[in-house]
């Protein structure tokens, strides 16, 4: 045989090997993947938990869906004293299809539906920041966990798959990791108290400085009217079956002056386009001083408590 046809077979040898490498590499990867949720077991992160064990909590009265925003805001004490269960199904960077997504899995976790569910809206809602997959990966800690591949298919973001596997993966090895070393043989659960995170930080100018980087570009974000078409569907749907569903919006102190007057314009037209397919919409007209808030659009433990009264008030009388 030829010294050419040896190299040939030797090139053909080295690409097989190669491909068999990745090959072998990806599918361990994806196993990794599978143990990327385990940690929920011992976690003292109220974010996963919070979505993880709202199962536990059924025959509602009202059932609070929304962002950071609704889980730093929507108090149950308040409520508890008025004689009314909640639970704050609350999600960082939760948008439309966050909201599908956990309040479909709570629905099919718990026996008994909610008397009412509340939907959280603000301007924020309809922009480019939220249903951040890659970044928050909450349907690995739903009631029942979504595959990353069954997130795609369902919603179609398949510029997010390599992002997702990549992150799972990682998570999985250092879940194993922590498993086999015992790291998480000794943790308790934290109380979830109904999913309200509390906090006690108030607002100051260097609170502000630490996070207007992250809310400048908000000034240059669009309305997204596939967003807002898609959470019109969503109500439509929740009503169609019987479900009590209404929107409120909630004080967000500096979050306004960081949006240009079209998208305002924008976000107000919807809020009309809502009332006119017949949905609620209760309007945030409470103002707060800057010491109610722990950041520019977060509300803390005190404002908590005075905007849960206030929403309580109105919602009794709907």
């Amino acid at each position: 045989m030829s010294d050419s046809g040896l190299s040939r077979k030797r090139i053909i040898g080295i690409k097989a090997w190669l491909m068999l490498g990745l090959l072998s590499g990806l599918l361990t990867m994806f196993v990794m993947g599978r143990f990327d949720n385990i940690d929920y077991r011992n976690s003292d992160n109220l974010n996963i938990l919070r979505l993880k064990h709202s199962g536990e909590f059924d025959a509602l009265d009202m059932l609070f869906v929304g962002s950071s925003l609704v889980y730093n805001s929507i108090d149950p004490e308040i409520f508890s004293a008025r004689g009314i269960s909640i639970y704050n199904l609350g999600s960082p960077s939760a948008g439309p299809l966050f909201y599908r997504l956990i309040t479909e899995d709570y629905l099919a976790a718990v026996k008994a539906p909610p008397k009412r569910i509340l939907m959280h809206i603000d301007r924020v809602t309809f922009s480019p920041v939220v249903d951040n997959w890659r970044e928050y990966r909450v349907h690995r800690y739903l009631n029942t966990p979504l595959s990353n591949e069954a997130l795609v298919l369902r919603f179609g973001t398949y510029a997010d798959y390599p992002k997702l596997f990549y992150n799972s993966a990682e998570m999985g090895l250092r879940n194993l990791v922590r498993w086999i070393t015992g790291y998480y043989a000794s943790a308790d659960r934290p109380d979830l108290n109904r999913g309200f995170q509390v906090s006690s930080e108030v607002m100051d100018q260097e609170v502000i400085k630490k996070q207007e980087p992250y809310m400048l570009p908000l000034r240059k974000a669009v309305f997204d009217p596939a967003k807002a078409g898609y959470l019109l569907a969503y109500l439509e749907d929740l009503r169609a079956r019987g479900f009590d569903v209404a929107l409120f919006e909630l004080p967000t102190n500096l979050l306004p002056t960081y949006f240009s007057e079209a998208y305002e314009a924008d976000y107000t037209r919807f809020k009309t386009v809502l009332g006119r397919e017949g949905f609620v919409v209760i309007p945030n007209d409470l103002e707060l001083a800057s010491e109610f808030y722990r950041n520019i659009d977060h509300l803390n433990a005190r404002g908590a408590k005075v905007l849960s009264r206030a929403l309580l008030d109105t919602l009794v009388n709907l």
